[in-house]
């Protein structure tokens, strides 16, 4: 059901448009494993950021793809390994520039 509320939200432009505008992108924490042993960086400004995800993805809707894939992840907290605590995000998989592809994970929280 949250996953149905997620898509629901992001397959809605101004939606979409508000929360990809409004999110401090610089903020947002990024999952990195430490033993990756060789990895490739790509650099943008915020605005040519938020200008390609609205363009690839929020125009893609306008084309009449408005059928939004979500991946079910689950996160689980390894900090107490006494307790089996998890959550579960939801990934959206978005283009960020032709050929380069990153992962968006949602939180339902009402």
């Amino acid at each position: 059901e949250n996953m149905h509320k997620i898509s629901k939200f992001i397959t809605d432009k101004q939606e979409l448009n508000a929360i990809i505008s409004k999110t401090n992108w610089c903020k947002v924490p990024v999952q990195c494993r430490k033993d990756n042993i060789q990895r490739m960086t790509m650099s943008m400004t915020k605005e040519r950021f938020t200008e390609n995800l609205a363009t690839f993805n929020v125009e893609s809707n306008d084309k009449g793809n408005d059928d939004i894939k979500l991946l079910p992840v689950i996160m689980f907290n390894n900090r107490n390994t006494k307790r089996n605590e998890y959550r579960i995000e939801f990934l959206w998989v978005v283009t960020i520039e032709k050929g380069i592809n990153i992962g968006i994970s949602f939180i339902y929280d009402e």
